[in-house]
Formats: C-alpha cells, sequence, structure tokens
C-alpha cells in the first residue's frame, strides 16, 4: 500500500431506466487510488465530472458493481477521454458534487434500488493477481489504459444500454484488480441482478457494495433478473462474514458498517424485501 492511497466520492444525477418505468436518482461513483494512479467504480452519468476528479492519474480500469443503466451509463464516454481537459459529449450533464467520504446529504428520495423502495470476451481470472496493464484492450478505452470490467452475468443488462460497445474484460470471483500499491477483492454476490460485485478494500477497511447493501437493508429485488432470497444469501455469506468495522460504501446514499446492519439481517428477511 502506498502513501496517499485514498478514497474520493463524485456524486452524480441522471436516470435510472428498468421494466419501463424511469427514476431519477443520485449516484455514488467511487475513485480508490494515490497521487498517481486511481480505478473508478461506477462511472454513472456524468464522465466529465468523473475525468474532473480523476485529474491527471493514471485511469488503471472503470469496474461496474452491476449492469443497470445508471452504474454503467458514463462508462464507455469515460474511457477515451482525456482527463485534464474533458471532451465527452453526448451525455447530459447534471450537476456533480466531489467530496470525501464523509456522509453528503441525499438531495432525493430513496432511490428505486434501495430496501426503502422497493460473443463473449474472454474472462480475466487466469492470475491471482489482475495488473490493468496485462488485460488485452479493445476499442477506444485502449488509448487512456482504463478497461471497463463486468461480471459475466451481467452481460444482458449491459447490452440494454450498451448495445454495441462490450465491455473490455469479465470479472470473476475472488478476483484481484490492483491499484496504487493494492487491491480491491471481486465478491460475486447476485441478486440485485446476476452479475452483481462488491469490492472488498481490506487495507481501508472498506467493502463497495452497489445496489446489494444500503443503509437500512438489501437493495430492491421487485424488478427483471433480481432475486431477494438470493441477494439475502450473497449478504449473510459474502459481506456479513468481513469484520463488524468495515465500512461499507454504497451505491446511492449514506454509508454505513457491517456491525450497524448485520443485527437486522432476520428482521429484513421477515418483512421481504
Amino acid at each position: 500500500m502506498r502513501a496517499g492511497l485514498r478514497i474520493e466520492r463524485v456524486v452524480t444525477s441522471g436516470v435510472f431506466t428498468l421494466d419501463g418505468g424511469t427514476w431519477e436518482v443520485d449516484n455514488n461513483v467511487w475513485i480508490v487510488g494515490d497521487d498517481d494512479e486511481a480505478v473508478v467504480i461506477d462511472a454513472a452519468h456524468d464522465a466529465d465530472a468523473i475525468a474532473e476528479a480523476v485529474g491527471d492519474r493514471r485511469l488503471a480500469a472503470i469496474v461496474c458493481t452491476h449492469a443497470h443503466n445508471d452504474h454503467v451509463n458514463a462508462a464507455p464516454a469515460l474511457g477515451p477521454v482525456r482527463r485534464i481537459m474533458p471532451q465527452t459529449r453526448g451525455l447530459a450533464r447534471r450537476p456533480a458534487a466531489l467530496s470525501s467520504v464523509a456522509d453528503a446529504p441525499r438531495r432525493r428520495p430513496p432511490p428505486p434500488c434501495s430496501p426503502t423502495r422497493q460473443t463473449p470476451l474472454p474472462r480475466v481470472d487466469e492470475a491471482p493477481q489482475l495488473s490493468c496493464d496485462l488485460i488485452r484492450r479493445t476499442g477506444p478505452t485502449a488509448a487512456t489504459g482504463a478497461p471497463i470490467l463486468l461480471h459475466l452475468d451481467d452481460r444482458l443488462l449491459w447490452k440494454q444500454t450498451h448495445p454495441d460497445r462490450a465491455p473490455d474484460g469479465y470479472v470473476s470471483d475472488n478476483q484481484r484488480i490492483g491499484v496504487a500499491g493494492t487491491h480491491v477483492s471481486v465478491l460475486h454476490a447476485p441478486g440485485h441482478t446476476p452479475g452483481a460485485i462488491c469490492l472488498h478494500l481490506p487495507d481501508l477497511g472498506t467493502v463497495f457494495t452497489g445496489d446489494i447493501l444500503f443503509a437500512g437493508g438489501p437493495g430492491a429485488t421487485g424488478r427483471s433478473y433480481s432475486d431477494f432470497p438470493t441477494i439475502v444469501r450473497s449478504i449473510r455469506d459474502r459481506l456479513l462474514v468481513l469484520p463488524e468495522s468495515t465500512t461499507v460504501r454504497t451505491g446511492h446514499g449514506p454509508e454505513t458498517t457491517i456491525g450497524d446492519e448485520a443485527p437486522h439481517l432476520e428482521a429484513w428477511i421477515a418483512r421481504g424485501h
């Protein structure tokens, strides 16, 4: 782990669309790195704002926790942009806010994914430690070294948003993605979507949960490709086994901890969401 390793949050705004419904949402975009390189987790809505937050650091990878459109819609545009003077076009700009990891006030009602609302590319899991320099890159991201990574089981959802642009690689369970002298570990955690993943960063006592776990319970499972018993198993078997002090950094809204959420598992099961 190198000096200066840190987590930054960019809050972006846009729309989430699924099963014929559309909702305005605020998304947490997470940046993990140091002064030299970074990984972006969930490139949502506003490629320019994310690129500005990355600055002149090398963007090692764009990792998608799942393929709902509000978590991947800016990913292809982010890959080829110049990070000092972003040139992204075609995505509606909405205000974005860069913050520390301290909680930011929620600007909208709870998102619809929260517990209160209810030919494939080759896999890249041959080695236990994935160096993003070694990924076979295709398409426009080759110029910046920022491959878009997704779990294979979410490829159908990805195609709903990006029918003409495939991810650059597929991650697998327990794979390690190196950045800034440390790594994030991939935890396959289906339920919200088939290919949903969480990313564990043990050096900073953090897990990025996308829409799997929020402050207050599991992500929504009332739409296509989701399943409540599956998300409960994922939370129980992949997340609640982490140290209680682990900070949970979510895809929307405020952070929480494993210790704060674990006692409520049976209550979530009883309520059914």
